[in-house]
């Protein structure tokens, strides 16, 4: 039987449940429910009260990058267009329903190309400084477990690479095409370039000032989503320091970008039993904690949606404009 290419494309995140299901063969479920029954609720619920500042940090980068494409939005705005579009990504494969952003902001009169490129580039951002953290992540962690050293060799070949490819679109514009054309097919060269040069403009026209503090605002999203992942570990009397606890937390969400899973299901328990093994943390707690962030996740795109609506008829709108 023949599939259609959306399946073909989608079967691969099932890989990460088919691995969760494995696990939990071996981990009983009374033992993981017997961690959760111990959950401190107050913990639990000061990291779902975290996400708020996240959403608002976020929110207002975004902001920051649309206004210096010349179209300003106030807060209000940006935070009720964000946070609708997080809601949209957290049940969208590859987070794909955040670009709606970029639907509210040619409805606003921005070009189609640039509304893109500024979510790409907030994209970025956070992929950019997540593989920065998750490298020093790796090196930290590896103390305990050495083999872990050479993933952070990995990342760096990996962020070295992103940076040479964006300079040679900067540098070398003429010479994309031939460059794109090694990966990309005849039919969608033209596109591409036209997409990754514009990409790069938007990239080497941003004022230093702007992006200082869109690095600022991705730095201090990050440290408080790991504070969070902090709070969750310590409601199930985890007693690991916040640096091995933000450590973990950024290689699990390296491994969440892969395609091979939703909403981080299997990849993550797999990491957390395997990382937070190396400090004494059994199989069950380390699901446990893993079941925690998931529901964080969940949260953080439910609250988001709530956002949009308190401040304002945001999410309907918006929805009229897609």
């Amino acid at each position: 039987m023949k599939l259609s290419p959306s399946l073909r494309r989608f079967l691969p995140r099932l890989i990460g449940p088919i691995g969760l299901a494995l696990l939990l063969t071996r981990v009983p479920l009374t033992a993981v429910e017997e961690v959760l029954g111990k959950t401190d609720l107050i913990l639990a619920l000061g990291a779902l009260v975290l996400v708020v500042p996240i959403l608002i940090l976020r929110a207002l980068r975004w902001a920051l990058l649309v206004r210096d494409q010349g179209l300003v939005l106030s807060s209000t705005e940006a935070l009720r267009v964000y946070g609708y579009s997080v809601f949209l990504g957290t049940f969208t494969p590859g987070r794909l329903g955040e670009f709606a952003k970029a639907a509210h902001l040619t409805n606003r009169g921005m070009a189609a190309g640039p509304a893109l490129w500024s979510v790409l580039v907030d994209r970025i951002l956070d992929v950019f400084f997540l593989l920065l953290f998750g490298i020093f992540s790796l090196v930290l962690v590896g103390r305990a477990a050495p083999p872990l050293q050479h993933l952070a060799v990995g990342g760096i070949v990996v962020l070295a690479g992103l940076a040479a490819a964006l300079l040679v679109v900067l540098r070398f514009r003429e010479r994309a095409s031939k460059i794109l054309s090694l990966f990309v097919p005849r039919r969608w060269r033209a596109s591409a370039v036209a997409h990754a040069t514009g990409f790069a403009r938007l990239v080497r026209d941003m004022r230093a000032s702007t992006l200082a503090a869109a690095s600022v605002y991705t730095s201090a999203s990050w440290l408080i989503n790991w504070l969070a992942v902090y709070l969750l570990a310590r409601s199930l009397d985890m007693t690991l320091s916040f640096s091995y606890v933000a450590a973990v937390s950024a290689i699990t969400a390296l491994l969440a970008i892969l395609p091979i899973s939703i909403l981080g299901l299997g990849t993550r328990d797999g990491a957390l039993i395997l990382l937070l093994g190396y400090q004494g943390v059994g199989a069950a707690a380390a699901i446990s904690l893993s079941l925690l962030m998931l529901l964080l996740l969940i949260g953080y795109g439910f609250i988001s949606y709530l956002g949009s609506i308190v401040l304002g008829r945001g999410s309907i709108a918006f929805r009229q404009t897609l």
